[in-house]
């Protein structure tokens, strides 16, 4: 590859911004075809282990994490981090890989309105390569794509499950999904919640470890990686209205630099990659680059979050279970809610360790909701607030509506419903925990089949930019209740698969 390539006269084919899940997926595949691309991130390139090791980690934590040694002093220089995370600290997953987050104090935003917790791994690999992450994967249903025509409120997807399938597939095999039944365990704990939550399905589900992407992507030999690479704003070429350059700061020494490339993709998840378009204004967009809809960085949604924790006494167990793991999920789509409910669904995630022997069972719950998509929920830039490199911070207004909040209280019952004189069930308080605790943020450039509505055109690409793709989650129209990853791979397959095969509108 020359070493030229980026400047002006030799420009890469592809520049991806953000080297996470569907930045590295799309180098990856526009790589294998033969594309030149240049992959960037504002992080470091950690080293990242291996699926198997990640899952050893796992077990050693959960079931010998108390007796590790050095746990004493793990634990002072957690505090220590703290200091300079005090929101990134609050996450579940941050105690055990505490430097795949961002520095707070480095990276400031705002919450208007009502607070937000926004957690960030800014680094090679993104949020999936933080060693907790929960890697379970699940498809969206017409029941999402097309919830807003069935609700009368909002726009369709302008995809649908049959057209997306394909792609879905082609994830699927990569991530080495596949069904499975329910082990003995989890056959007895769907006959002891069978009349507690009658008519609900409970499928088996697996914690899926995928293969590193980023370095699938390096060994096709077509894709330079450039890790502490800042992305401020993109350039605007005004005669043929598509981007010419993407301007960088490196994170380190501060240098400010143009690279140069035919497409750009941005893939540096939903707040950060609508941050970076809003931050490229031009006499002809000011409001964002290509935003003449002005419906950019409206939209935005996260999902309504809630959490149990569920112990079943010894007598219950009937002294003894089968020592399998629990992992099944209980769908609640949006067409089965109750009255309460006007439009949404939710899912509920029930986990457990092997049983062993001990006077209790252990069970975690953790219920996600739809949140509605709406015009006033949005992101902005902030007018007073700067990040270290001199950028606006991001500006999140996000508040519940009315459904939302109905669709968790009734999470909150639904969980609710499993006490029983052998069943403790403790809920989390969720009036004292922000928003953001889902950690599944989408909208803000939604995909659509009509520009004065829509940023993206059904396969992501900028309505009024022809060479920008944005395929992570700020191109969502819904947030359904699905964790929203094997959504956002699908649609960056399905578009690096119409760049390859042509482009044309």
């Amino acid at each position: 590859m020359p070493l030229a390539m980026g400047l002006q006269g030799n420009p890469y084919d592809a520049i991806i911004v953000g080297a996470g899940a569907t930045g590295a997926w799309a180098a990856g595949r526009l790589g294998a075809a033969g594309m030149n691309v240049l992959l960037l991130d504002a992080g470091p390139n950690r080293p990242r282990i291996s699926p198997w090791q990640a899952r050893f980690d796992w077990y050693v934590e959960s079931y010998a994490g108390r007796f590790r040694p050095g746990r004493k002093r793990r634990e002072e220089k957690l505090r220590e981090l703290a200091r300079r995370q005090p929101i990134q600290s609050l996450c579940y997953a941050w105690a055990g890989d505490p430097e795949a987050f961002v520095d707070d104090i480095d990276n400031p935003y705002v919450a208007t309105g009502a607070p937000f917790c926004w957690f960030r791994a800014r680094q090679v690999g993104g949020r999936l390569a933080v060693r907790h992450h929960g890697r379970r994967f699940f498809r969206f249903t017409d029941g999402e794509f097309k919830a807003g025509g069935a609700d009368g409120l909002e726009l369709n997807w302008p995809v649908s499950h049959d057209e997306l399938a394909p792609y879905y597939a082609i994830v699927e095999r990569r991530f080495g999904m596949a069904p499975r039944e329910c082990n003995r365990t989890e056959r007895w704990l769907k006959s002891l919640v069978a009349g507690r939550w009658p008519g609900r399905e409970l499928d088996p589900v697996s914690r899926t470890y995928p293969p590193d992407l980023v370095v699938q992507a390096l060994s096709t030999g077509r894709v330079t990686l450039q890790s502490g690479a800042v992305v401020s704003h993109l350039e605007l070429d005004l005669g043929s209205n598509e981007i010419k350059a993407v301007a960088v700061i490196d994170a380190t020494t501060q240098e400010c630099r143009e690279i140069f490339g035919r497409k750009v993709f941005m893939c540096a998840s939903t707040i950060e990659s609508t941050r970076v378009l809003l931050n490229s204004r031009s006499a002809r967009y000011p409001e964002g680059i290509g935003n003449a809809s002005g419906v950019l960085g409206r939209y935005f949604m996260d999902q309504v979050h809630v959490f149990a924790n569920v112990r079943v006494r010894r007598v219950k167990l009937n002294a003894w279970v089968p020592p399998r793991r629990i992992e099944l999920f209980v769908p609640f789509p949006r067409e089965t809610a109750t009255e309460s409910i006007s439009v949404g669904g939710y899912g509920v995630q029930i986990e457990a360790g092997a049983p062993i022997v001990s006077r209790e069972m252990q069970i975690g719950l953790s219920s996600f909701g739809e949140m509605l998509p709406r015009h006033e929920n949005r992101i902005t830039l902030s007018a007073t607030t700067k990040d270290k490199w001199g950028l606006a911070a991001a500006e999140i207004e996000c508040r519940l509506s009315e459904n939302d909040r109905n669709v968790m209280e009734e999470q909150r019952h639904f969980l609710g419903r499993l006490r029983g004189a052998d069943i403790e069930v403790d809920l989390e308080d969720s009036a004292d925990k922000p928003l953001g605790y889902a950690i599944h943020e989408v909208g803000t450039a939604r995909m659509g089949d009509d520009p004065k509505t829509s940023y993206l055109d059904p396969y992501n690409r900028s309505w009024e930019i022809r060479n920008l793709f944005v395929t992570d989650g700020s191109s969502f129209v819904t947030s359904g209740y699905q964790n929203p990853t094997l959504t956002m791979l699908a649609l960056t397959e399905r578009a690096c698969d119409r760049v390859l095969k042509g482009d044309q509108r």
